[in-house]
């Protein structure tokens, strides 16, 4: 349903979440809509920098002269403030285009599965420390209390294994074959594992996700 009050801001918010409602279905359903969102990207982020230029031009020289008396004290001040304006949204929206969201090719990624490996967080490096610690258990005395104790560490980490995974959890993601990070993402139209993916946007022409999650939302507010 669509807001009956709140201005104009309001609708452009609501059409623009309905427009990315039907993207992520078309998505989702029809496999030719990842090409056609790439052939899409390059010709809205052309449409999209002309709509904000041409937003800015008619605010500051057409519609604040009919506002306030022209180059008053009071205009300039207008004037100012929708500069800054200008300027943060132009900065946000190129730094959402071409900042890497946290892809595997970001540093970000790489930095994040070098920590994992050495906290041993990696679903394969706890594969191999339990193979090692199995190893060594075999390789140990006879002893009555050596057994018992090797049969609870045993049974401690048959547990852990074979317990549900957790939001938390390193995984394995089945596109790639790289460490899936939690909250991480395979992206359906540029084939790449993103950190926190939230989702594309054809308007960046990018996918929105860890590294440009700020630009996206300092863009649109």
């Amino acid at each position: 349903m669509a807001p009956t009050g709140g201005g104009a801001g309001r609708v452009a918010l609501w059409l623009a979440t309905q427009f990315d409602r039907m993207l992520d279905f078309c998505l989702e359903h029809c496999k030719c809509c990842e090409s056609m969102m790439l052939y899409m990207g390059a010709p809205l982020v052309v449409f999209g920098v002309l709509l904000i230029v041409s937003v800015i031009k008619i605010g500051m020289y057409d519609v604040l002269p009919l506002v306030v008396t022209p180059y008053s004290f009071v205009h300039w001040v207008h004037i100012m403030w929708a500069m800054l304006l200008s300027v943060n949204v132009l900065w946000n929206y190129y730094m959402g285009v071409f900042t890497d969201p946290g892809s595997q090719y970001s540093d970000h990624y790489k930095r994040l599965c070098k920590e994992a490996r050495e906290m041993g967080l990696l679903q394969e490096e706890q594969d191999q420390r339990q193979q090692q610690q199995q190893q060594q258990q075999q390789q140990g005395g006879g002893r009555r209390r050596r057994r018992q104790h090797s049969s609870s560490h045993q049974e401690h980490h048959s547990y852990w294994n074979n317990r549900p995974l957790m939001p938390w959890d390193w995984t394995k993601c089945s596109k790639t074959g790289l460490a899936k990070a939690p909250r991480s993402h395979f992206d359906k139209v540029t084939k790449r594992l993103v950190l926190q993916m939230d989702h594309y946007c054809p308007w960046l022409f990018n996918t929105v996700g860890w590294a440009n999650y700020r630009y996206y939302l300092m863009f649109q507010f």
